[in-house]
């Protein structure tokens, strides 16, 4: 956990900071507004996030653990048990309280993880039960509630096999945590590239902000892109550092896109990026769909933004079928008209059987032949 300590040190002072090479950050060009957003983020993204992860190993280790004894005799008082069920459980609490925080439900204060899996829900349409809804609690919180009241009760000995499978509930949990870091490091290298953001000419503080912000969300991810794939993390680490010259969207995108299996996370986990003003995806981030999966989510809001378009066409159609049939009832009333007969009730649905399905349209060539134009 020192290298989020240390990415916040340098932030505070406006200096240097370096990981053996991997995920250096060089803040003494950075003004106060860019640095101070790398503190807040920093202070949360890589080092309450890893507190989270060491307090659910605490657990794990503990749950099980062999009673101690106490004295020489072999009686059952001399051996001390609960020790390690409490501090098991302390553990695990401490692990659920470092994710949610104590500010939680009180509107525009939180700022821990919860929190932050909540925001990025919305911005990439992964909230609700099926993770496909742009308002409601997040599909990752409630997964990861889930998870963590399950391995209370393992814990507390209520669950099915105690606690031998806490360590399933504590790699879950740790593999949905990484959800909302892909999210923000996505959503700020939409931003930083010039060629798919949708705002232009910011100024420097804002270029700045949005720099610190990607280049932490990109900070807490790393190490583990770098164990699935160290010359990708290299790549996304380019594209997202402080200072990057250039960042390219399509490539952080497909970047994460093909180590998803390995970080443990799925393209409908993610999501795509929302516009606001449209409820639809931006384009270029749309989520991708996995292989032999159908990402309803995505198809549906993909279409959303071509519908308009589908129903204008449907309704051309519609209206030259209608005006076709008109031609042919009064082509049809003419005729019945010259011939001396009485006029058809066309309201009459038996009409059309008596009076048969095809109208006689003159052809192209002047001839009266039968026309298949006007079938009725």
């Amino acid at each position: 956990m020192a290298y989020g300590h240390r990415w916040v040190e340098a932030a505070l002072k406006g200096t240097e900071v370096k990981h053996l090479g991997r995920g250096d950050a060089d803040f003494r060009g950075m003004s106060y507004h860019g640095r101070a957003d790398a503190v807040k983020k920093g202070t949360v993204f890589l080092n309450v996030f890893l507190y989270v992860l060491r307090n659910m190993r605490l657990a794990v280790s503990e749950c099980g653990r062999p009673c101690e004894k106490v004295c020489d005799d072999d009686d059952d008082d001399c051996y001390l048990c609960d020790d390690a069920e409490a501090e098991a459980a302390g553990a695990w609490d401490r692990a659920v309280a470092l994710y949610v925080g104590s500010l939680e439900g009180k509107e525009d204060e939180s700022q821990f993880l919860y929190q932050l899996a909540e925001t990025r829900c919305q911005n990439f349409g992964t909230c609700g039960w099926e993770g496909k809804d742009l308002t409601g609690t997040s599909n990752v919180n409630l997964r990861i509630m889930k998870e963590f009241t399950e391995g209370q009760q393992r814990l507390s000995g209520k669950g099915n096999g105690h606690c031998e499978r806490v360590e399933n509930h504590m790699s879950r949990i740790w593999k949905l945590m990484a959800v909302p870091m892909i999210q923000g490091t996505l959503r700020y290298a939409h931003k930083m590239d010039e060629k798919t953001t949708t705002e232009w000419d910011v100024s420097k503080e804002k270029a700045e902000k949005r720099n610190s912000e990607g280049a932490t969300f990109a900070a807490a991810i790393l190490p583990r892109l770098w164990a699935c794939n160290p010359d990708d993390a290299e790549v996304l680490y380019g594209n997202m550092r402080i200072g990057a010259v250039h960042t390219d969207f399509k490539t952080v995108k497909s970047i994460f896109e093909a180590n998803y299996e390995c970080l443990g996370v799925t393209c409908v986990d993610v999501g795509g990026i929302i516009a606001p003003d449209t409820s639809d995806y931006f384009k270029w981030a749309m989520p991708c769909v996995e292989t032999g999966t159908s990402n309803l989510n995505a198809s549906t809001r993909s279409q959303s933004g071509s519908g308009k378009t589908a129903g204008i066409v449907f309704g051309a159609i519609i209206g030259a079928v209608v005006a076709l049939m008109a031609l042919c009832f009064f082509y049809k009333r003419t005729q019945v008209m010259k011939s001396g007969k009485e006029t058809p009730d066309m309201g009459n649905p038996d009409v059309f059987a008596s009076e048969g399905a095809r109208v006689t349209m003159p052809s192209i060539d002047g001839t009266d032949e039968d026309n298949e134009l006007c079938m009725l």
